[in-house]
């Protein structure tokens, strides 16, 4: 059985672009959350022996994304950015092992949050909304 995988050996692990497969990696990445959930509607009726019952329902999921913010990166945060902007549809392949394991989906950029503190690094954080299937491979 495989151990652990440590995050900071996957460099290229978000692939993002405006058309299907997309090949560029959004740079400078700190750390990548992708939470997935399923709708869940009550089955309960009144013989369940005290206990609920359910059916899941529709499914939906966020990509949450933090990274060290360069406005250099076209192919990537600058995509970003003006996907925002704009409301365009995002692709991504994200992997958390290498490329072992991927996940393919569109999202819309939700939240974009430029962290500028006085006593640290320039962040950038992004929110993207999962729209239609996320595709695991």
């Amino acid at each position: 059985m495989p151990g652990p995988i440590a995050g900071f050996n996957n460099p290229n692990n978000v692939k993002v672009g405006l058309a299907a497969s997309p090949t560029n990696s959004a740079g400078q990445m700190k750390d990548v959350e992708i939470p997935l959930a399923a709708d869940m509607y009550e089955t309960t009726i009144m013989s369940a022996s005290g206990w609920k019952t359910f059916l899941a329902g529709l499914k939906t999921g966020l990509l949450n994304l933090k990274m060290n913010y360069d406005h250099t990166d076209t192919n990537g945060q600058v995509v970003i950015e003006t996907a925002f902007i704009n409301g365009t549809l995002l692709f991504f392949i994200v992997s958390p092992n290498n490329n072992v394991n991927t996940y393919t989906f569109t999202a819309y950029v939700k939240d974009y949050k430029i962290h500028d503190p006085v006593n640290n690094i320039v962040e950038l954080d992004g929110a993207f909304q999962i729209s239609g299937s996320v595709v695991v491979a």
